[in-house]
């Protein structure tokens, strides 16, 4: 007698199935449903033996909670019915069939019910089969040759050649990720089913049915009405080798499996019946369809593909029927980081086509593609496949795509072609417009096709940029046409990395210049380039770092509104109305130059207004390292009238500004309304007015000033002044000169400074504090005034210092020098002429040197070194406390005095330190400012000080010096 045993193995050449008649309506698959199956027990079937016999014991599992009642060994009854083997003609192959009837004997229907291939520690080679015996204890069959598939018939048109028995085709094949599903869902729920380590689940198993038509995935519960109405059947099918020695063929064995319920139903299209109709009958048959699983081989186009079933192996692939290798993630390849307009490759393992497959028995893989040169995707974009061996995708999107897209793509082994796999590519994240001068005429703006400069983009740009994008720019460029931004748009030069989100689509290289201006919108960014100019009405931040502006002969910025977030190398510009003008802007604008580097901020020259206009709000803007000349108004010119405003000119030189026979300033800065204002001048900035490089010929007119500052009257603008360190030479009227009308404080520091006149009539530092009710605090320092008094008439004082309508001034002056002075060295006047006040001066001169020049001019009235005055006029309400120290008045005449200290009636003068008797007479006020420890006088020229034209009246009083 012959026994025939089941056995699975990889097949090497596939059969044919045969047609099926007749052929009915084939209706698509339905998409994949979630898969949760349900634990119901185990089941161990013994295959043949004398008589072939065939049995089947159910082990329910021993956790009720999994389904509405307990399960008990009676609850699924598994009968014996049929046993067919087919041997095929010409070949080694024999199917064999164990049909059973399944009989549910509990109160729920169940659904899909499937016995899954499960490998337990004691069967053979790791496979689902065990105790196999044979004839006389020779060898058993290689179980690793075992494969499952349908019953099979031979009747009728079969005679010849098996076919799949589509009334019994109950084979199941799993995914991966389903066969961890179901070991999750077993794992710890059965007694002494998992007694060991080692082993698991299978990737195939097989279906019941309540016959093939309608609802026969489901077997009703036993409440069902009708005879046999809850019992349905279930066919294990194998093809097993036909082996050539009886005596070595098993005459009996045992399979073990685990018994799911689950929702999804599914249909398997076995490795016989490919090629055919018979899985799509299959479905169409289901009330509801069902999903087709298929493996390597098959032709169909829309089937859940399952290349490799592992037949033999926990964890690692022993035996496998299909394709020579298996999915790793079984779902549509997904390539993210899409940036719209830039080709990209994939390389790292998780992206590529042939990564995320494992080869099985050596095979080498390779992505396929409809046209793996250069494919095309759903939306039109390209995308090209350079390693075959890796699947490294390269992908150029669709010009100015914004939307997902897609591609389909086959893995092959080199004997089977998988269906077509779909690949997704995630919508951009966003958009990069590239430019590159040397680039090809006719660019589309994409990364492997730039435009060649801003005209093209913009042509472009009305319908297809967007807010938000990218503008990358590459090489030199003369090309001048503006590039206008849109909102939150960066133009980003390839001095700068390219970093869009978490990718870096180019490093920082070369800064490229060009000639474009930039026209901004809101919330822009600029870096790593120099470009032609910076316009437009700003919104949100406008950010712009690692760059500089070559403007030509063209106005190099001109912004209006927005918060500055703006730090330029260097800013050239020899035209339009101004070289910078910022209105109504907030942030910080900053000219930073390289380190100290006389002019390396750039040179803003040759402008008909002013050389930088910065106007009703600014927030912080710093000059630093620039040269400022020829503009026909001032070379600075600020008018605040809101906000918190600082600007800081350091290490900047103002020359040849203003127009002749007008009156214009090296810096001018004017506040009103409700500003609160900085201006810092540090370093060596020198500042020179007059339009012509000659001194006879520089500004002759009004009162033009290096530096003049002005809070206007009515207003409540304060300011704080802070010269240092300047050189402010050849001026025509005034080096410093400040004239505080607003009722807001101010805070004015003069150090350190080297100031020349060219003409009479002005000062070097000339301070006017008008304020009432308010306190002013003023410390000159450290500088050096030089009148150079050559005029045929008029006088000038190195230092003007004056304090009226009601305000009050503390001051310092100290360690100053003022040369070449022909009619007063400082001049302090407290009070207004013909007005009663309450005007108060706090002042302290110490250490100050005053000389005049060796060849006196007769025609200039020489007055004092050092006059203080007390009330002018008819003006009363003044009072003023001076302390004098170690000042020191040179002059080379007798008739001129040393100091002049004057008191009109109803003021009040006082002496800081005077004790004791009241000084009452220019003789015990002179001897008195020359005793120690005050030495006052000098040396040279009248030394007899002046009083008052009042009745002498000089008390005691103790100064307040001015704190910062």
């Amino acid at each position: 007698m012959k026994h025939r045993l089941a056995a699975l193995f990889l097949l090497p050449a596939l059969l044919v199935a045969c047609p099926q008649a007749p052929t009915p309506e084939v209706k698509p698959p339905v998409l994949e449903q979630p898969f949760n199956p349900t634990l119901l027990g185990s089941l161990t079937v013994q295959f043949g033996g004398e008589g072939k016999v065939q049995t089947a014991k159910f082990v329910p599992n021993r956790v009720s909670s999994q389904t509405l009642t307990p399960i008990t060994e009676s609850t699924l009854v598994f009968n014996n019915q049929v046993f067919q083997s087919i041997d095929v003609p010409a070949s080694t192959n024999r199917y064999l069939k164990a049909q059973f009837t399944v009989t549910n004997n509990s109160n729920v229907a169940r659904q899909n019910l499937t016995l899954v291939a499960y490998r337990r520690a004691n069967n053979s080679g790791g496979s689902a089969i065990g105790d196999i015996q044979t004839f006389g204890g020779l060898p058993a069959p290689n179980v690793d040759l075992f494969q499952p598939t349908h019953a099979m018939t031979s009747a009728g048109a079969c005679s010849a050649v098996p076919c799949v028995d589509n009334a019994n085709a109950d084979l199941q094949i799993f995914k991966r990720s389903e066969i961890t599903t179901l070991t999750t869902t077993s794992n710890g729920t059965l007694i002494n089913i998992i007694p060991t380590t080692g082993e698991g689940i299978l990737n195939y198993g097989y279906l019941a049915r309540k016959g093939s038509t309608g609802t026969y995935r489901t077997i009703p519960a036993n409440s069902c009405a009708g005879a046999g109405c809850n019992t349905g059947t279930i066919s294990l099918a194998l093809r097993v080798p036909q082996a050539s020695d009886p005596n070595t063929t098993a005459y009996r064995f045992n399979m073990t499996f685990l018994v799911f319920a689950d929702s999804v139903a599914r249909v398997a299209e076995s490795l016989e019946e490919q090629g055919t109709t018979n899985a799509a009958a299959r479905v169409t048959a289901l009330t509801g369809g069902a999903t087709i699983a298929s493996m390597c081989g098959t032709s169909q186009t829309t089937s859940t593909f399952i290349p490799g079933v592992r037949t033999v192996g926990v964890g690692v692939d022993t035996a496998w029927m299909g394709g020579n290798f298996f999915d790793n993630t079984e779902t549509a390849a997904n390539f993210t980081g899409i940036i719209g307009n830039t080709e990209k490759a994939y390389t790292a393992a998780n992206a590529t086509l042939t990564a995320r497959f494992t080869a099985l028995g050596g095979a080498t893989l390779t992505p396929q593609n409809r046209a793996i040169a250069s494919a095309t995707t759903t939306n039109g974009g390209n995308l090209g496949i350079s390693n075959t061996s890796t699947g490294t995708v390269t992908i150029r999107p669709l010009v100015n795509s914004r939307v997902a897209d897609s591609f389909n793509y086959q893995i092959s082994d080199g004997t089977c072609t998988s269906p077509n796999f779909s690949a997704t590519l995630a919508a951009p994240s966003n958009t990069v417009w590239y430019i590159d001068s040397a680039a090809s005429a006719g660019g589309d703006g994409r990364s492997n096709a730039p435009f060649q400069n801003a005209s093209s983009l913009n042509v472009a740009a009305a319908n297809t940029t967007a807010i938000n994008d990218f503008i990358y720019l590459k090489g030199n460029s003369t090309n001048t046409t503006a590039l206008v931004l849109k909102n939150g748009q960066q133009a980003i030069g390839s001095g700068e990395a390219l970093v869009v989100g978490v990718e870096t689509l180019a490093v920082a290289g070369t800064a490229p210049t060009i000639q474009t201006p930039m026209t901004v919108a809101t919330g822009n960014t600029i870096k790593g380039l120099t470009f032609g100019g910076l316009s437009g009405t700003a919104g949100g931040t406008l950010t712009v770092s690692n760059a500089s502006i070559a403007a030509g002969a063209n106005q190099a910025v001109s912004i209006t509104n927005g918060t500055m977030a703006v730090s330029l190398t260097r800013v050239a510009s020899s035209g339009g109305a101004n070289g910078i003008q910022l209105t109504n802007t907030t942030g910080s604008f900053t000219v930073t130059g390289t380190g100290t580097t006389a002019e390396s901020g750039g040179i803003l020259t040759g402008h008909t207004a002013d050389g930088v206009n910065v106007a009703t709000q600014f927030g912080t803007v710093t000059l630093k390292n620039m040269r400022i000349s020829n503009s026909q108004n001032e070379g600075v010119e600020a008018t605040p009238n809101t906000g918190t405003n600082l600007l800081r000119l350091e290490d900047v030189t103002i020359n040849n500004v203003g127009a002749a026979v007008t009156t214009h300033d090296g810096v001018l800065y004017t506040a009103s309304g409700t500003s609160s204002n900085t201006l810092e001048m540090i370093g060596t900035v020198a500042v020179t007015s007059g339009n012509a490089t000659t001194v006879a010929s520089r500004i002759q007119a009004g009162d033009s000033s290096g530096v003049r500052v002005d809070t206007v009257v009515g207003s409540s603008a304060s300011m704080v002044l802070k010269v240092e360190k300047t050189s402010i030479r050849e001026n025509a009227f005034y080096g410093v000169n400040t004239q505080y009308q607003s009722s807001g404080a101010t805070t004015t520091t003069i150090d350190d400074n080297r100031i020349d006149l060219i003409t009479v009539d002005g000062s070097g530092i000339r301070i006017d504090a008008d304020t009432p009710a308010q306190t002013h605090k003023l410390r000159i320092k450290g500088n050096t005034i030089d009148l150079k008094e050559t005029a045929a008439t008029g006088a000038s004082a190195g230092m003007d210092i004056n304090v009226r309508q009601g305000a009050t001034l503390q001051t310092l002056i100290d360690a100053n020098t003022v040369l070449d002075a022909e009619s007063i060295g400082i001049k302090i006047f407290a009070g207004t002429a013909g007005t009663a006040t309450s005007t108060n001066l706090q002042a302290t001169l110490s250490n100050n040197t005053i000389t005049s020049p060796v060849s006196l001019n007769v025609n200039i009235p020489h007055i004092s070194g050092i006059e203080v005055r007390s009330g002018v006029s008819a003006g009363t309400g003044v009072t003023t406390c001076l302390n004098a120290v170690s000042n020191n008045v040179n002059f080379n005449e007798t008739t001129a005095v040393n100091y002049t200290l004057r008191r009109t009636v109803n003021n009040t003068f006082n002496l800081h330190g005077a004790t004791g008797t009241p000084l009452t007479s220019a003789a015990s006020v002179t001897t008195w400012l020359s005793s120690a420890p005050r030495s006052n006088l000098g040396t040279g020229g009248g030394k007899t000080s002046i009083l008052g034209s009042a009745t002498p009246g000089y008390g005691t009083c103790t100064v307040v010096v001015p704190t910062f």
